[in-house]
């Protein structure tokens, strides 16, 4: 195997709903934001996950998501913020992401409601 196939990106990339979104940012969150900021970012999240929601590479996305290198980034991944990839990985660890719960709690309220 050469270094280009170790370089390309998966084939499923080509699928994705984000890859040709605009605003790549929309995936991307500081989950201590000020109080201000914080009700625009939970909306770009909720416009970032009802794209994911409807994308048909939603699965291979999280996948690459869980992988060490991914989940450790406050971004969304197969439609999961960082902290929900964390507890489907290891629930014991989600202790950890207490700085996320606001904005996982406002981003799911808002989505529950658009659905």
């Amino acid at each position: 195997m050469g270094f280009d196939n170790v370089l390309r990106p998966p084939t499923w990339h080509d699928k994705a709903l984000c890859a040709g979104n605009p605003d790549p940012e929309l995936w991307w969150y500081d989950k201590h934001r000020y109080d201000d900021e914080r009700q625009l970012q939970v909306l770009r999240l909720v416009q970032a996950i009802e794209i994911c929601n409807e994308c048909p590479v939603r699965r291979e996305c999280l996948e690459q998501g869980m992988e060490k290198d991914n989940i450790q980034h406050n971004s969304v991944w197969g439609g999961l913020l960082q902290s929900e990839r964390v507890k489907l990985k290891n629930p014991t660890l989600v202790k950890l992401y207490r700085a996320e719960e606001w904005l996982r709690r406002d981003v799911r309220k808002r989505v529950a409601r658009a659905q």
